[in-house]
């Protein structure tokens, strides 16, 4: 058994669910309607909604409108001490995420939403289809390995990967499919030797939960799933990234003999790192990660 089928094998059982085999051309989303821990992010007393550019908190009582036959209608006035999202602001007006508008004065105190909530639900999984990402490997303590990885095709929901190992020896193929769908992004992996039809090592599993917020956690096959970090620093051949989401996959299973997976992402690069290991067994590591993208 060569290195390789060895790696996707421990990869497999690690992430294996209680699914039935799909097929490469099968690879179709399935909504796996998970219940993230954390459903809501709140900004103070105010739920942040993905389309909020701000807030306003009223200082002094003013009147809120909308257009009715290109004319603007009050409906009513906003009390003092009053918060409200804000989804779009021009040069006179700010849009309330209620639908209504309302002039800016002096009265109206204006903040954007901070960097920590504006990327609660960004985007940290899919890649640039115009860049080629290389990762090195290695098992152990062996001398490093590479996988060239092509994103080569993307919607606004879903990616496919081509995966192709540098070392002819292993023929390995690997095809990757993401799908992001309203509260979580899921992932299935084929890997093909040698060309050939895709093996039945198919495993899907849930990435990523949505909102993206440090302690949000889901249950993916069994295995407990947290997000331990959304500013982590992390060190990679390609460079040092910060504001890393850093996800950890813990195994279900015997207490005794406890396997992580931890995995870590960048907005608008995708997955930079992975580790696999034994929390009993130092020696038991396996680290894959970004060495160029270009």
């Amino acid at each position: 058994m060569n290195k390789r089928m060895l790696i996707s094998m421990v990869m497999v059982l690690f992430f294996t669910l209680s699914f039935s085999s799909i097929s490469h051309a099968a690879a179709k989303p399935i909504d796996p309607k998970i219940s993230p821990s954390i459903k809501k992010v709140m900004w103070n007393k105010l739920e942040y909604k993905k389309s909020m550019i701000g807030r306003v908190t009223i200082v002094k009582p003013v009147t809120q409108y909308k257009t009715v036959k290109n004319k603007p209608k009050g409906y009513g006035k906003l009390s003092k001490g009053k918060v409200v999202g804000i989804t779009k602001t021009d040069k006179t007006k700010f849009y309330l995420s209620t639908g209504y508008w309302i002039n800016k004065s002096k009265n109206i105190k204006y903040e954007k939403v901070p960097f920590s909530l504006s990327n609660a639900y960004a985007d940290y999984v899919f890649w640039n289809p115009q860049k080629t990402y290389t990762f090195q490997f290695k098992w152990y303590s062996d001398t490093p390995e590479y996988d060239v990885y092509k994103p080569y095709k993307k919607s606004s929901t879903n990616q496919q990967w081509k995966v192709t190992a540098l070392n002819p020896r292993e023929g390995v193929v690997d095809y990757i499919y993401y799908h992001r769908f309203s509260n979580s992004v899921t992932r299935y992996t084929m890997w093909t030797p040698n060309n050939a039809n895709p093996d039945a090592f198919d495993y899907p599993e849930v990435v990523l939960a949505y909102p993206v917020v440090k302690g949000q956690s889901w249950v993916s096959g069994g295995n407990r799933v947290k997000i331990l970090s959304t500013n982590a620093t992390v060190k990679t051949p390609a460079g040092t990234f910060k504001n890393v989401v850093h996800v950890q996959h813990r195994q279900a299973g015997n207490p005794d003999d406890v396997r992580l997976g931890n995995y870590y992402y960048v907005k608008g690069i995708g997955e930079i790192k992975y580790e696999l290991y034994h929390e009993a067994y130092e020696s038991d590591h396996y680290v894959y990660e970004l060495s160029s993208i270009k």
